[in-house]
């Protein structure tokens, strides 16, 4: 065991991770698990925008950079351009000196690029999001159109407000769902039109506040009703009432607390432990991830990805470590290193090979510190370089926090690991003290909004300033959003999108394992590795979850039904 030298925690380097170092030639981490991901996640700001001008064409832009950020940042058409010099602020290593000094001072003056954006059309107000059209305020999103409030959404259109969905359309609330069709607050659904408040369901057109379903149609509380009867009983709900809306969303909570809820979310895994894993294999504490294999500490990947340690949010690589959005070969110490091989220690790389040391570069090879060479100098000086870090205790490690870009306030850390700001400033994060957003400026009240989105004139809310009953924040409901929610049939959102997007955040499961044991006390069930210590017929299969356990004199953290996979399987019907 070891010892975590930020938290002082105890954590344990496995053989398999010895392996793996050794295999990149890199030292054992120093820090656990989890504070080498806060260090990484502290690069990743997603959701905090601001307006500022291109320092390359004057043009004014949305940035994730806010104003008086120190370096240059340039708009994504700019940054691609090639009416700017990127090698012009090069500098020579100084052996004299730090590496990490060094690259923060080309940090400060090499031109950024100011939002992570690839080919999408008329949609400026989006973040980590490529080849997507007509969509506003969503990040991490791909093939999107005409998306508002989603976060990792991919190949989805005409939907709102969702997170972790794939291929849908006309999805307003949902998490964790693929392949569905106008639906509304629906949870690890696949394949349910016309559904809605519904958890866990497979293939269920027509259902409504039903769990644990599995091709069924015309459901309500997980009642069979003939058509008729369904679209009769159906009456009662009235989802185009705010206040209607309101009770629905109590009754799917309770819904949701009486499922059956499968010790995890994997799907066709062969040896792996974590969470949100399909068709994958050898993974190791991984989460969010498919198609992907020989893997450890490894969150949100799209597909693809082998033998990679410490990553998070990653496509199409191997041999990856310590990093943040990467897809390439051999890529180590990164943020945003996309479409390379042999990069190590840099920040936003695009299609670039052979780089160390570098900051925002695109088609580049053999730089070290935006600085191009030879390949043979190349390699001699990087490793030469290699091994002043090491004497210096600068090798082996991601970037200290203070050369984060951000305020921890400002990036998904703060979401994933949430810290007070002294905490947070003691730990050498960066803190952003005043947080764009607008309070006090409403010129509507909630209480003044109409029940229903159809007793209004769309044209003039759209107009109005909003006030969040949950944080008192200002926001604003565009006119195609609206024009959504009516097409969809739902009500005005009283909430902000921040607000929004906590609660759906919230109703995933955290990215962290604990060991249980299956609660299954069927007798009908075959418990057949054994019954409990008081001679009764409960399961004991052990197993890790996502799921916390009960606190010992305490009420449930969760109070879910957690099964095991073979009492699960007894109970969907």
């Amino acid at each position: 065991m070891k010892t975590c030298t930020q938290c002082k925690k105890e954590f344990e380097v496995f053989d398999a991770d010895r392996e793996f170092y050794q295999k990149i030639n890199v030292p054992e981490p120093t820090l656990c698990h989890d504070c080498r991901q806060q260090r990484r996640l502290a690069w990743r700001n997603e959701r905090s925008l601001y307006s500022r001008k291109c320092a390359h064409t004057g043009v004014d832009m949305i940035s994730i950079y806010s104003p008086d950020a120190p370096w240059p940042v340039f708009s994504p058409d700019a940054w691609y351009g090639d009416t700017w010099d990127q090698l012009a602020v090069g500098r020579d290593f100084d052996f004299s000196r730090p590496f990490f000094e060094q690259f923060k001072e080309l940090q400060i003056i090499a031109p950024h690029l100011g939002l992570m954006s690839v080919n999408n059309e008329n949609s400026p107000y989006i973040n980590m999001g490529w080849y997507s059209k007509n969509c506003y305020m969503c990040f991490d999103i791909g093939y999107a159109e005409n998306c508002y409030y989603c976060t990792a959404t991919y190949n989805t259109r005409d939907s709102a407000d969702n997170a972790f969905i794939f291929e849908s359309e006309l999805s307003y609330e949902c998490i964790g769902c693929t392949k569905c069709f106008r639906s509304i607050f629906l949870e690890d659904c696949l394949g349910c039109n016309d559904a809605a408040f519904s958890y866990d369901c497979r293939n269920c057109p027509d259902i409504i506040f039903c769990s644990n379903l599995r091709n069924k149609q015309y459901c309500i509380f997980n009642r069979q009703y003939t058509k008729e009867e369904y679209e009769e009983e159906k009456k009662k709900y009235d989802f185009h009432s705010f206040s209607s809306f309101e009770e629905m969303k109590k009754k799917f909570s309770e819904v949701k607390k009486k499922a059956i809820h499968r010790f995890s979310h994997n799907q066709k895994c062969e040896e792996c432990s974590g969470d949100y894993l399909s068709n994958s294999r050898d993974m190791a504490y991984c989460f969010d991830c498919e198609k992907s294999e020989h893997c450890t500490y490894v969150t949100r990947v799209e597909g693809n990805v082998k033998d990679a340690m410490d990553v998070d949010h990653a496509a199409e690589g191997e041999l990856m470590y310590e990093g943040v959005a990467m897809a390439g070969f051999n890529i180590k110490f990164g943020f945003v290193v996309a479409r390379c091989h042999d990069v190590t220690y840099s920040d936003v790389m695009i299609n670039c090979n052979n780089c160390f040391g570098c900051v925002h570069l695109h088609n580049q090879e053999f730089c070290i510190l935006n600085k191009k060479y030879l390949k043979e100098e190349y390699i001699i000086t990087r490793d030469k370089i290699i091994e002043h870090m090491k004497k210096t205790g600068e090798w082996g490690g991601y970037f200290p926090p203070s050369l984060a870009p951000y305020g921890y306030n400002e990036t998904i850390a703060n979401e994933v690991h949430p810290t007070t700001r002294d905490e947070a400033l003691a730990r050498g994060f960066r803190w952003r003290d005043k947080i764009a957003f607008v309070t006090g400026k409403e010129t509507v009240k909630s209480d003044s909004l109409p029940d229903k989105l159809n007793d209004v004139d769309i044209e003039c809310i759209s107009k109005n300033v909003l006030v969040c009953v949950e944080c008192a924040r200002n926001y604003k409901c565009i006119k195609q959003e609206l024009e959504l929610y009516q097409k969809i049939g739902v009500p005005i959102p009283r909430r902000c999108f921040e607000c929004r997007h906590n609660r759906r955040f919230r109703s995933r499961n955290p990215r962290k394992l604990w060991h249980r044991q299956c609660m299954c006390e069927k007798t009908e069930h075959d418990h057949s590795e054994g019954v409990s210590a008081e001679g009764g017929s409960a399961c004991q299969r052990k197993f890790e979850t996502t799921y916390a356990p009960p606190v010992a004199g305490q009420a449930p953290e969760r109070p879910e039904l957690i099964y095991c996979e073979q009492c699960y399987q007894k109970e969907v019907i």
